[in-house]
């Protein structure tokens, strides 16, 4: 059995303290069974082979202490969370980034280095940003990637992508969790709550990018159904993944989701069915280094451009659009967002070129 004590950090140093209260109803997690606190702070879970308990942040808090143990890595008997109260406006602001390929050559990082320098001089500063994976791992650049984001001014959420996963390790996903801990989870800002998904399998028949295929695991699909069933009704949903639920790649280069599983997730359906049955009003996803919008079953699935641009061989993603992220503003539960390049105004939306024999007349 699992246990331990979501409590209310009145120090805010990250330790528990004596006298600081448990706090109630904090949603914890062993990665399948979801629960809540009781009245006293108190949880208790299931083992259910869990590598990860997770808290998933309440509104109007901030986590002064990690937001996951790793099961088995100390002599712990009980596993305790430290939350602070947190201002959080009603009408907020967040970066979507994803797409980075850094890797231990460091070739890349000074563009990365402006997305960062562009996202601390926003004024207002975002609630935080969140990345869609592809950090690299596979290059190497974990570390590289750690030691960058400590310059960011805001809150950083992490999502893994397919090229965190090193398919020739017992464990390919070992490497994105010893830094950032579990790939799925749950948190919530202002009265909306967001839900951070893996979709990755390892297929060590296939050589290359095609190793890794989209698949929202059963364990992950039995979390997310229980943890969507932890929100009050109507609470706005946003959901984040790596490889794509829904595009159209596929489709505009002849080729079917179920014959390309690298490019999308196969059981997009199933991941579907379970967050349009609640007010799921956006699923911001990376892989394409495209941007592209659909909407489905009432839900916005934008795939957006990479901030490697073309893997930072050239500063265009595929699609045309320079290398970029999205700003995603939520006001009274409406989202809206846009698509911002990296290094040009924030009006700099659209380039049209002309091929030099039909160039028109002037």
């Amino acid at each position: 059995m699992i246990t331990g004590t979501a409590y209310l950090d009145l120090n805010e140093d990250g330790i528990h303290q004596p006298g600081e209260p448990g706090l109630a109803r904090v949603v914890v997690s062993n990665g399948r069974d979801v629960t809540r606190t009781d009245d006293e702070g108190t949880y208790q879970l299931p083992d259910a082979d869990a590598e990860f308990v997770f808290v998933s942040l309440p509104s109007g808090h901030r986590l002064t202490s990690p937001f996951y143990h790793r099961i088995g890595s100390t002599s712990a008997e009980s596993f305790d969370f430290e939350l602070a109260l947190d201002d959080q406006p009603a009408a907020f602001t967040f970066i979507h980034y994803t797409d980075m390929h850094l890797a231990d050559g460091h070739q890349p990082v000074e563009g990365f280095r402006e997305f960062i320098a562009e996202v601390n001089a926003m004024a207002p500063p975002p609630a935080f940003a969140i990345g869609t994976g592809d950090i690299t791992l596979q290059g190497g650049a974990g570390e590289v990637y750690a030691k960058e984001i400590d310059a960011i001014n805001v809150p950083l959420y992490h999502t893994m992508g397919n090229h965190e996963m090193l398919v020739g390790q017992p464990d390919p996903k070992a490497a994105y969790k010893a830094l950032f801990g579990p790939t799925y989870y749950s948190f919530n800002y202002s009265g909306v709550h967001f839900v951070v998904m893996d979709g990755h399998q390892a297929d060590p028949t296939q050589e290359g990018w095609k190793n890794v295929i989209g698949i929202v695991s059963d364990r992950e699909l039995d979390w997310l159904r229980a943890d969507l069933q932890q929100i009050e009704a109507g609470t706005p949903i946003i959901g984040l993944i790596h490889i794509p639920l829904v595009s159209t790649f596929t489709e505009r280069r002849g080729l079917h989701p179920l014959s390309s599983p690298w490019w999308e997730v196969v059981n997009y359906d199933e991941a579907i069915d379970v967050l349009a049955a609640y007010n799921t009003r956006l699923v911001l996803q990376g892989h394409m280094h495209e941007n592209e919008r659909i909407r489905y079953r009432g839900i916005d699935f934008i795939t957006i451009g990479a901030v490697c641009g073309g893997w930072w061989r050239d500063p265009l993603n595929p699609d045309g659009s320079p290398r970029g992220y999205r700003i995603v503003s939520v006001v009274g539960g409406e989202v809206a967002s846009r698509y911002k390049s990296t290094g040009f105004p924030y009006d700099y939306q659209l380039r049209i070129e002309f091929p030099e024999e039909e160039k028109p007349k002037v």
